[in-house]
């Protein structure tokens, strides 16, 4: 399995089109490696995060990992839940992984409460801790 654009950063020092762009070129070869490949769709536009969401579910994608904004962080666990909802609406067939990295992202909430937050809008989601 491929992490493509997710973990160290990258996700955010590329532009929209790199972003594309490498995950056009994972699918040319992946298959030829038997690799799965999950997009990291995070960006700090939710607009954006919805583009590279389609984009990743047209392309191949066997799931999209996902942040919320850096920089307009969530307020409230509903704001993260409605970040959430809006991102996995954007590939509605895929898995999604949300990156809980507080410490990186600022986003300083509970995860079981994310999880009610989602159930209560019938999102099936992943969570990835690290801390």
């Amino acid at each position: 399995m491929a992490f493509v654009a997710g973990t160290t950063g990258e996700s955010l020092s590329l532009t929209m089109d790199e972003r594309m762009t490498l995950v056009e070129t994972w699918e040319e070869v992946a298959p030829d490696f038997g690799i799965g490949v999950i997009v990291h769709i995070g960006a700090e536009s939710i607009l954006d995060v919805q583009a590279l969401g389609a984009h990743a579910a047209q392309h191949g994608a066997v799931a999209v990992g996902l942040m919320p904004s850096v920089f307009f962080k969530p307020a409230t666990i509903e704001a993260l839940g409605a970040w959430v909802e809006l991102a996995c609406a954007s590939a509605p067939t895929l898995p999604v992984y949300y990156y809980h990295i507080p410490s990186m992202t600022g986003a300083v909430f509970n995860m079981y409460d994310l999880l009610v937050e989602v159930h209560e809008k019938n999102i099936s989601i992943d969570l990835r801790s690290y801390t």
